[in-house]
């Protein structure tokens, strides 16, 4: 992407993200930078430099408190894209998405739906221990169900490597896709509210043990410089970007160095 559509790209998710920042302080909930924009903020004070989306967490009680008050409440401009007011939406996480604006890459582009520049929030649940037999089974089941989610809502699907991939495709052929949503949702959820000290985000892309973490990791929440602002991060940034990137201040090779849209579109 040419770099000064880059570089607006970035301004625009910075605004969102200020928006959601300012929203969950006007109703007392956390959130926390990860993946990407933790390592931006710890290793460029901002976005690397060829990234073009923000990631944010937030524990399963503040991520449901916040779709639900935002539905109540939204800010005027941004839409929350999620199952609760569209039927069709099929990723385990939500966007909140700017209104007049579209970004477009390879997952979406033939599929009509809501394609505004986004913030991608992604809710942690409680797991028992790094090595539990059920928490590997959990994140086998979410990864099939965003399989079979994406085949039904007609976006790129990457090949399955299960070796149940017929009988997942004749048991799940019986729901529609919210109802694969909710189901889902209760197998991301099955150990929450059991005092475990674990948490995980179900949704990531990454193999599922890179994003699982001691919840002492994380608090007390501390702010992070990013562009020109502060947003919220975990307590241990070196814990958690060692655990998922290894050595995280190495840039990668110039070929890795990659954006996720083919383009986007700012209609002003």
């Amino acid at each position: 992407m040419e770099q000064g559509k880059l570089r607006k790209l970035q301004n625009i998710q910075v605004e969102i993200t200020l928006a959601f920042d300012a929203f969950c302080k006007q109703h007392q909930l956390e959130y926390f930078i990860i993946g990407g924009t933790l390592l931006g903020a710890v290793r460029h004070k901002g976005f690397i430099p060829w990234d073009d989306d923000i990631d944010v967490g937030m524990t399963r009680e503040h991520y449901d408190k916040f779709i639900k008050l935002y539905l109540q409440n939204p800010i005027d401009g941004l839409f929350l894209h999620t199952t609760e007011n569209d039927a069709q939406y099929y990723l385990p996480f939500v966007k909140l998405k700017k209104d007049g604006t579209e970004y477009i890459d390879e997952d979406t582009k033939n599929v009509d739906t809501h394609k505004g520049i986004f913030l991608d929030i992604f809710p942690f649940d409680d797991v028992k221990d790094p090595d539990s037999f059920v928490c590997r089974q959990q994140a086998k089941l979410v990864n099939q169900l965003t399989y079979t989610l994406s085949k039904k809502r007609g976006t790129k699907v990457y090949p399955s490597k299960s070796k149940f991939q017929k009988i997942f495709d004749f048991v799940f052929s019986f729901y529609n896709i919210k109802g694969l949503v909710k189901l889902q949702k209760k197998i991301m959820t099955f150990n929450n509210n059991k005092g475990y000290n674990y948490f995980i985000n179900f949704s990531s892309p990454y193999y599922y043990k890179k994003e699982l973490f001691p919840k002492e990791k994380y608090y007390p929440i501390k702010k992070y410089e990013f562009e020109d602002t502060q947003f919220e991060g975990p307590a241990d940034y070196d814990y958690v970007l060692s655990h998922v990137f290894g050595d995280y201040m190495q840039l990668p090779p110039e070929d890795k160095r990659m954006t996720h849209a083919i383009d986007v579109k700012f209609n002003d």
